[in-house]
């Protein structure tokens, strides 16, 4: 049984009439506890209060416990990023309350959070030995501090839950491993030894201190297992790592499920298992409490270990494209679990779409939005792209975006839901006041969000410009630097209004002042343009001027393609005043060995046209050191032609001087030829 939405009902028995926009009020569901607030306003009691009852009720009721379960995996993570102040927070919690096994919890899952942090976040490809270290001092903390939280409280499954997923990236010290195997285990303290290299010890010491662990100190460790855990011996086998903690969570919590799924997660090919062994778990006695919808639940992680974010692109293989295709099918015939269904659905609404198969992914869109309301930015995007491509009923989409606007899913469905309203497209009927309101909720969420970009572009590809400006106008109220950066461009180029220029450089720069890169790079074209237009050299020199500023913003920025455009700009540059100005900074990345710098000293001391700063040799020099270090730099080529080689006498000219320069004297500080 589907589950509709209550507004896409009422919106297909009426397609006759608009769709009246509303703005229900939304209230967000209670949160447990807002753990940073009541940690520094000092209200520990409270705090352990509600912990203790949603464990409660995690224990004896599902939804209880993926409240539970999803608030300390998403609510808590504002107090573990603050770092070392997050710790003070929770051992003063702990001072306040010696007997509150939350505050051990907390802290337990504080170093399972470091020490992933430090290991780059679960990718080991890129972890150094020092930040191995590091990770493992947070694991044996995590490990102690999951013992003192059962300590206190045997009924905290959660700790196991949590030691589970910390072994499988870690694995238990002896120390634990021997506690667990006996009882009890003789050392008294672990030591966090330092590098002796002094450059490794203060790197090391800046990267715990992150995390509130100072060099070189001493653990105290637990000496006997608490009562809660069970012994690692079942018969005559002792079980290790995540199949000994699984084995503690379910002893405590012998209807858990929600880490179940994570414990799949460890049995992925990734990490040495296998989608077999999947099967087997979930066919085993550890699930025999589960549902058949729970059950099936976990077997979905198989599919989407293979193609959870994988979607087919326009150049998939045939052969492997249809085989995608009938595996999530076929899975989609199988799955249980609506919410399942439905990203199934959108997988194959989205594959579809890039593989033009536009019909059936308009399918899929509608078999999709009938579950559940979307809760995916892209989810949005995709069904109103397919709606402007395939012509749809409006009525449709007006129905899928009223509802995830109304249970508050998507920023991208505030935008349109708001949208509609304000213009009466889409089968909406127009309302400005409605329209206004879904606006300021937006500007109030998420201020500067990108769908506003996403969608304009999505116009835009249908060459509904006019529109494009109506949406981007709105956003532009709260300086949204997207529909800035979005409205320059159709100002500029004449598209849905009449061009305007200057209107086109305002928005761009108020984007870049906001931080928006990719408006440097369209206003640097604006002004060089000018540039090349204008009526004297004083003129010209304000437009590169302004060029040139916009440039270095951008590459401030990090705009990708403006490094080249200014170093090419600067090697063709002949306002002496201006290289008067530049030349030094040109001169120090040079210096560096960057060989586009290198390129446009080359062309600015080989241009004759600049008198004051003309040094043949010096030019040669530096398009020698460039050629060293990159010669296949598609800029160097260009200098090459335009300055050097432009004739056969310039070129003879070329090689004399170049015979005439020692390796040892070309700049660059990684050159080959020195």
């Amino acid at each position: 049984m589907t589950t509709e939405s209550p507004v896409l009902a009422t919106v297909s028995t009426a397609t006759a009439t608009l769709h009246q926009p509303v703005y229900p009020e939304y209230t967000p569901p209670v949160s447990i506890a807002d753990p940073l607030q009541l940690l520094r306003s000092g209200e520990y009691l409270e705090l352990d209060r509600r912990l203790r009852a949603a464990n409660a009720a995690a224990l004896a009721d599902r939804d209880a416990e993926a409240r539970y379960t999803d608030w300390l995996y998403e609510e808590c993570e504002p107090l573990l990023a603050l770092g070392h102040e997050g710790l003070a927070l929770l051992h003063a919690w702990q001072h306040a309350l010696p007997e509150s096994g939350h505050a051990w919890l907390l802290e337990c899952w504080y170093w399972y959070h470091w020490a992933y942090e430090y290991r780059g976040s679960g990718w080991a490809s890129s972890v150094t030995p020092l930040m191995w270290r590091a990770a493992h001092a947070c694991s044996e903390r995590m490990f102690v501090a999951g013992l003192r939280a059962l300590e206190r409280d045997p009924s905290l499954w959660m700790v196991p839950a949590l030691i589970l997923q910390g072994v499988s990236s870690f694995e238990e010290s002896d120390w634990l491993r021997t506690l667990l195997h006996t009882g009890r285990q003789g050392e008294a303290t672990l030591t966090l030894s330092a590098p002796d290299e002094a450059d490794a010890r203060a790197e090391l010491t800046d990267m715990l201190a992150r995390s509130g662990i100072p060099i070189e100190s001493r653990l105290l460790l637990p000496q006997q297992r608490p009562v809660a855990l069970p012994e690692a011996y079942q018969g005559k086998k002792a079980l290790r790592g995540k199949d000994y903690w699984l084995h503690a969570t379910l002893s405590i919590h012998p209807r858990a499920f929600f880490i179940l799924r994570r414990y799949v997660w460890f049995l992925q090919p990734r990490w040495g298992g296998s989608h077999e062994r999947i099967a087997a778990f979930v066919a085993s006695p550890q699930c025999a409490h589960l549902t058949d919808v729970e059950r099936d639940r976990l077997l979905h992680e198989i599919w989407r270990d293979d193609f959870y974010e994988d979607f087919l692109q326009e150049d998939t293989d045939d052969d492997d494209a249809e085989s995608w295709l009938a595996y999530t099918r076929e899975r989609l015939d199988a799955a249980l679990y609506s919410h399942h269904r439905q990203e199934l659905c959108l997988w194959l609404m989205r594959s579809l779409t890039h593989r033009k198969r536009y019909d059936e992914a308009v399918a899929y869109a509608r078999q999709a939005a009938e579950l559940h309301p979307l809760e995916d930015e892209w989810a949005i995007e995709y069904a109103f792209w397919l709606t402007l491509r395939c012509d749809l009923d409006p009525q449709w989409i007006a129905g899928v975006i009223a509802a995830s606007a109304h249970a508050r899913k998507t920023v991208g469905a505030c935008i349109l839901y708001g949208h509609f309203a304000s213009t009466g497209r889409y089968g909406v009927a127009r309302d400005l006041a409605i329209g206004e309101r879904w606006f300021a909720e937006v500007f109030a969420r998420a201020p500067r969000h990108d769908m506003w970009r996403t969608l304009a572009q999505d116009l835009a590809q249908f060459e509904r410009h006019e529109e494009v400006v109506q949406l981007c106008l709105m956003g532009d109220r709260e300086h949204n630097p997207h529909c800035a950066v979005t409205l320059g461009y159709h100002y500029n180029n004449g598209l849905g209004v009449a061009a305007d220029q200057d209107r086109a450089c305002d928005y761009y720069r108020r984007a870049i002042e906001a931080g928006y890169a990719h408006a440097a790079y369209n206003l640097q074209l604006i002004y060089a343009e000018r540039a090349r237009q204008a009526a004297g050299p004083s003129e010209r020199a304000i437009w590169e001027k302004g060029a040139i500023e916009t440039m270095l913003r951008g590459i401030e920025l990090n705009e990708p393609d403006l490094p080249a455009i200014y170093y090419g700009y600067m090697a063709r540059l002949e306002s002496a005043g201006l290289l008067d100005d530049y030349l030094p900074g040109l001169q120090r990345d040079a210096d560096s060995g960057n060989p586009q710098a290198m390129v446009a000293l080359a062309g600015i001391y080989g241009n004759k046209r600049n008198r004051r700063h003309h040094n043949y040799r010096e030019g040669v020099r530096w398009l020698m050191g460039a050629e060293a270090i990159d010669p296949e730099l598609p800029l160097l080529k260009e200098i090459d032609d335009e300055v050097f080689s432009y004739g056969w006498l310039a070129s003879i000219r070329l090689g004399w001087t170049r015979s005439r320069i020692a390796p040892h004297e070309l700049p660059g500080v990684d050159n080959r030829m020195v």
